[in-house]
């Protein structure tokens, strides 16, 4: 159960994190790229990530385990692009 907890947080950062870069301008494929970083660095290696300018899709292979999110606006700021992109190394250099 714990186990399943912790998974569930995990995920819901890594969505954050691309809904945060999503909505501000960030480029797809970095945003595909950061969630895809983040969730290798937690453990989850057999990850899908499929980003849209209106959406964010996650699934773990194997298992039934998948989010989307719908984004319904964005604007323009780089501040918050570095800030997750930040956190982003902070959690992969922390391997």
């Amino acid at each position: 159960m714990e186990e399943s907890r912790e998974l569930n947080a995990v995920i819901d950062v890594i969505m954050l994190a691309g809904t945060i870069l999503l909505k501000s301008g960030s480029e797809i494929h970095r945003v595909e790229d950061t969630m895809i970083r983040i969730a290798h660095s937690q453990g989850i290696v057999d990850c899908n990530v499929l980003a849209m300018p209106a959406a964010i899709f996650f699934s773990i292979e194997n298992t039934n385990i998948s989010r989307m999110k719908r984004v319904t606006s964005s604007s323009y700021n780089i501040e918050k692009v570095c800030d997750v992109n930040q956190i982003s190394r902070q959690l992969v250099g922390a391997d």
